[in-house]
């Protein structure tokens, strides 16, 4: 199935029934490839991870990417990466290659730097770039989730307007720094600001940044019970050893588990 066929299903069947789940999976490691083994609606790609990397995208070249990871519902490709990776118009203008090369059917753009210590004025700039790449993204023909970027409340409001009055439709937030640090109040009340600005002036929203059961379970299930959520935790906490449980987590680098499923 063609890029051309999918792009009128986006819309409709990325966020088919919310609240869902969109693992983000490495093309490095097929190991995360938890689509051979779970129902999904949707998985997202890190491109961060393969640019620059002759090798791997070698063995993917000509490849539709639905193919490659025997998937045949949408495919994102996400921006976020490191910031002199997104500041570069070298990594937008082979982000858009790779999208429209091997047939994603939307992308997460764009991620920038927007730190709560950065200046606000260097926040707001970098805002703005992402709101002119977000734009040259919809120009090239790729449908769209917008990221929602700033340091502060009034940031993400704006950033918010200026992505609804191009078209953008849907928003993701990328909360993992917040999360991180979750017991810091005042990155966890900007993540809230955030969550509540997304919710309330977009259609769908997703949290990149959240497979973490217990956020998924609670705090976040509780604040934003119709917000999908994706993120890449799942797979870190796996590799190091990290086994989710009913009753939290477990280290199975260290302690001998007992495990009642079949496989």
């Amino acid at each position: 199935m063609g890029l051309d066929s999918r792009i009128g299903q986006t819309k409709a069947s990325v966020f088919l029934k919310n609240p869902t789940v969109i693992p983000l999976i490495s093309l490095l490691d097929p190991r995360s490839w938890i689509q051979l083994y779970a129902s999904l609606m949707s998985l997202v790609v890190p491109f961060y991870e393969v640019w620059g990397r002759g090798a791997t995208q070698t063995n993917i070249e000509r490849k539709d990417i639905h193919d490659m990871l025997g998937f045949n519902r949408p495919i994102g490709l996400s921006s976020i990466g490191p910031d002199d990776y997104v500041m570069s118009e070298a990594y937008f203008v082979d982000f858009l290659r790779f999208a429209f090369q091997h047939g994603f059917d939307y992308v997460l753009s764009w991620d920038t730097p927007t730190y709560v210590d950065m200046p606000t004025e260097i926040s707001w700039r970098n805002t703005i770039y992402g709101i002119d790449q977000v734009r040259r993204t919809i120009k090239a023909g790729l449908p769209v989730i917008g990221l929602l970027n700033g340091s502060n409340k009034e940031q993400y409001g704006k950033c918010a307007d200026m992505l609804k009055s191009i078209g953008v439709e849907e928003v993701a937030i990328h909360v993992s720094e917040y999360l991180r640090y979750r017991r810091d109040r005042l990155l966890m009340g900007l993540m809230w600001d955030a969550l509540k600005i997304a919710t309330s002036k977009f259609s769908r929203t997703l949290i990149v940044g959240a497979t973490d059961p217990y956020l998924i379970r609670y705090p976040l299930r509780e604040a934003c019970p119709n917000a999908s959520v994706s993120g890449l935790c799942w797979f870190i906490d796996a590799k190091r050893g990290m086994a989710y449980s009913t009753g939290g987590k477990a280290n199975a680098y260290e302690k001998d588990l007992l495990c009642s499923c079949a496989s």
